[in-house]
């Protein structure tokens, strides 16, 4: 349930990131909802899934799947 609004979150097209806290070049990013933080400094998907066991309120997701700003 909790995943399925989450992606709702990021699916709306009202939603953006432009007040999260940006790091990091690699192709995966941990999205932290609490601290409002993207962290793209992880190369592969079990990189960044190890991590987010420990962080409550995040998510892993690919750089291009968030759209973020200044990406092409």
């Amino acid at each position: 349930m909790i995943l399925l609004l989450f992606s709702l979150m990021i699916l709306s097209p009202d939603y953006s990131f432009k007040h999260y806290s940006k790091k990091g070049n690699e192709d995966i990013c941990l999205v932290n909802y609490q601290t409002k933080s993207i962290d793209c400094s992880y190369k592969t998907m079990k990189q960044c899934r190890d991590q987010y066991e420990t962080v409550k309120g995040a998510l892993c997701f690919s750089r291009k799947s968030l759209k973020l700003e200044g990406d092409n």
